[in-house]
């Protein structure tokens, strides 16, 4: 267990979302979202002053302030109610472990993915190790990652997002360059009714995948906690996970920026 509430202990279980709503808007749904899953505030946060840029968090360096406040503050803070900070990093608990939400890395210039993470129980171990507590913890992790992960979706306007494990998840611009997007993805359904042959595109490039339809849109799981189908897990190679990037980033190219 880790004694930070900013630091889950590893590996990190990373749940990610993208979305072109204004950021401090995107944040205090993330952690609406996060409360409703069962986490709770910790009163421990840091901000930075609103017109602060940054590509990654470390870039802000001495104008991050650590905070420790009550509940009623915290909330405000992480709702966006102080015109003159912004909360870069909030930190939560759940079951003991620390949850934190913060923006993830744009060095691209788009606008900041949001990222949910905490320990990825369960999925610690590789599976040929895992003994039956390990799967039904790696089961629970992932359930409530992809309930999260569906309702950060909803709450965001998301176009797209991800559940990995130590995996950032690109921006559109990152995924329009060449980068990979890894993990259990899952695609809008305001993006693939603009886009109808995304998610034909996407199960063609992750053949053995299992194709799930959700309310908030469609979850392509490939690692076995993740499935219900009961399969044996299917790992996309390199190829694969950028051919998925590349889809989904013209994808979203052209949902905002059609021709």
């Amino acid at each position: 267990m880790s004694t930070s509430p900013f630091y889950p202990q590893p590996p990190h279980l990373m749940v990610q979302v993208w979305t072109p709503r204004p950021p401090l808007e995107a944040f205090a749904a993330v952690a609406l979202a996060v409360q409703a899953s069962g986490a709770e505030p910790t009163g421990a946060v840091e901000t930075a002053p609103v017109g602060a840029g940054f590509a990654w968090l470390f870039d802000l360096d001495d104008a991050v302030r650590r905070r420790d406040v009550d509940v009623e503050t915290f909330r405000q803070l992480v709702s966006g109610a102080d015109d003159g900070v912004r909360v870069v990093r909030a930190a939560f608990v759940r079951d003991g472990e620390p949850v934190v939400v913060e923006y993830g890395a744009s060095p691209a210039g788009d606008p900041h993915p949001m990222l949910v993470a905490t320990y990825a129980a369960g999925l610690d171990l590789p599976e040929e190790v895992r003994e039956e507590p390990d799967e039904a913890a790696a089961r629970r992790t992932a359930g409530w990652s992809v309930a999260l992960l569906s309702r950060m979706v909803a709450d965001t306007g998301a176009l797209y997002g991800t559940v990995t494990v130590e995996e950032p998840m690109p921006t559109p611009a990152q995924l329009a360059s060449g980068a990979e997007l890894t993990g259990t993805v899952l695609v809008s359904l305001r993006l693939t009714d603009a886009v109808p042959d995304l998610v034909p595109a996407m199960a063609a490039a992750l053949p053995g995948a299992q194709e799930l339809r959700l309310p908030e849109g469609t979850l392509f799981a490939g690692v076995r906690p993740f499935r219900t189908d009961g399969r044996a897990s299917v790992w996309a190679d390199h190829a694969q996970d950028t051919e998925v990037g590349r889809l989904v980033g013209t994808a979203v190219n052209d949902l905002l920026h059609p021709a």
